[in-house]
């Protein structure tokens, strides 16, 4: 079988390169843009399953109509649907939940189930992309293995209030000295730890300059 994968960050490219490890019965070609991906498609047709591990561009419908693509979301789904899963759980103190392997359609993260593994989002950033890439590898190896006649997508039922969240803006990193008057430290540290690179960091800002959030610790109190 023939499958692309589509990849970019670091944690992305590491479960697509055990991907291929794993299954070296089958041929795998990796895209780490969407002009590669339109390349692949061009030269060698549509694959069998196209795997978004991380990808931050939208599958055209005709792709989608005509061949599995599925994706890796960071989150029980339908909960925290659409934008910035991963901060906006760490800031509302959902710290275990899942993530979901689910087929790609033109509705937003909306696609029918085709499983779940319990994932941390506990630590610091790079903590919860190590648990990016362990579950993507197992959710996908299940889909490799499964594939075709095996799968058992699920149709997602979304609380009938549900909306999907929204991306957090780079200027929602701002800091002030009444949020950390009113904060708990646990929430200035979710707060920062959430905004570690590779995304916008937190800041303090005032008439002297602006004060970078790179890295922080917090120790519960006992």
């Amino acid at each position: 079988m023939k499958f692309f994968i589509c990849a970019y960050r670091e944690w992305g490219l590491k479960a697509g390169a055990a991907l291929m490890a794993a299954f070296p019965q089958h041929q795998f070609i990796s895209c780490k843009s969407p002009d590669e991906l339109k390349a692949a498609i061009a030269a060698q047709g549509l694959p069998d399953s196209i795997f978004c591990i991380g990808w931050s561009w939208i599958i055209e419908p005709e792709i989608t109509e005509n061949c599995w693509v599925v994706g890796v979301h960071p989150s029980d789904l339908p909960d925290y649907a659409g934008g910035s899963p991963i901060q906006n759980q760490i800031l509302n103190g959902v710290y275990e939940t899942k993530c979901s392997l689910f087929r790609i359609t033109p509705k937003l993260d909306g696609g029918p189930i085709l499983g779940k593994v319990p994932i941390s989002l506990e630590g610091h950033m790079v903590d919860i992309f190590a648990e990016l890439a362990r579950t993507s590898i197992e959710l996908l190896s299940a889909f490799v293995r499964d594939y075709p006649d095996h799968l058992k997508p699920v149709m997602q039922t979304p609380h009938p209030d549900a909306k999907p969240v929204r991306r957090i803006k780079p200027e929602a990193s701002g800091l002030t000295r009444d949020d950390l008057a009113t904060m708990t430290t646990r929430q200035i540290f979710d707060f920062i730890r959430c905004r570690e690179d590779p995304y916008p960091n937190a800041y303090l800002e005032d008439e002297h300059g602006k004060l970078t959030f790179k890295l922080v610790e917090f120790e519960e109190r006992k």
